[in-house]
């Protein structure tokens, strides 16, 4: 039985221009190991690894990056797909676009790097390898929530449903500040669109939550090592759960998760 279900999250990458700096702070915040890869691209390839299990990635800006995405260091997502080329031409049919065409990396899989019709981007996926089961909740060092600023929430389960399938489930009113969405996978909450109020959107829309061991303690490391505030640990309404957002030194956006 395959566990490539579509729209699972497998990976992200941390754009970033100064790569010694953003490496000690995400090693140091959320504990991470750096193993690297002698890509068959030719550049080296540093992973992000919570033990022994890489997680994500870093990647410095290519020097022909487009001069918006160098100019905002941000997190990239990574979504699975069974077909990368269909799942870009339902994409295009949506209204979103393409900045890297589908291309096959050599015993990796096949990705491509895409933007919704309102300007959020991600990558499809499929590995080389059917990845390992996918457990009730993400361990520690993993990401364990995501979540998307979008003008529309209806417009963005209607879009994101008919390339994943994935569907709404509660929402919350944040008041002033707008409104949230809970999105469900396969029955079970995997992240949120949040619809800000005003319709105000961030240059770069998705948000990446990574399970920490010690909230309070990785929130302290992030803001000694030049992040900035952005959402002070709060506890989540009606949960078992703890968050904080932050920037990481270059201003890339993410946020920390601890639940019992």
């Amino acid at each position: 039985m395959s566990h490539l279900s579509p729209g699972r999250f497998l990976w992200f990458e941390v754009l970033c221009r100064e790569p010694d700096r953003v490496r000690e702070f995400y090693t140091q915040v959320c504990d991470w190991n750096v193993i690297t890869w002698p890509s068959p691209l030719g550049t080296p390839y540093e992973m992000f690894a919570a033990g022994e299990v890489p997680v994500g990635a870093l990647f410095p800006f290519p020097a022909d990056a487009p001069a918006e995405h160098r100019a905002n260091p941000h997190w990239l997502p990574y979504f699975a797909t069974a077909d990368v080329d269909a799942s870009v031409r339902r994409l295009r049919e949506l209204g979103g676009a393409t900045w890297m065409e589908p291309t096959d990396l050599p015993s990796v899989g096949r990705t491509a790097l895409v933007r919704d019709r309102t300007g959020a981007d991600f990558a499809f996926f499929k590995p080389e390898n059917d990845p390992a089961e996918e457990p009730a909740q993400a361990p520690v060092g993993h990401v364990g929530w995501i979540e998307c600023s979008v003008p529309d929430a209806t417009q963005a389960f209607a879009d994101y449903g008919a390339l994943f399938g994935w569907t709404p489930a509660e929402q919350f009113d944040m008041g002033p500040t707008g409104r949230y969405h809970v999105i469900h996978r396969e029955h079970r909450g995997v992240g949120g669109f949040y619809q800000a109020a005003g319709g105000v959107l961030p240059p770069w829309r998705w948000i990446c939550y990574v399970r920490v061991a010690d909230l309070e303690g990785a929130w302290n490391r992030a803001l000694m090592l030049g992040g900035t505030r952005v959402m002070e640990p709060m506890a989540v309404p009606g949960g078992n759960a703890r968050i904080a957002m932050l920037r990481d030194p270059e201003g890339a956006t993410f946020a920390l998760q601890w639940t019992e």
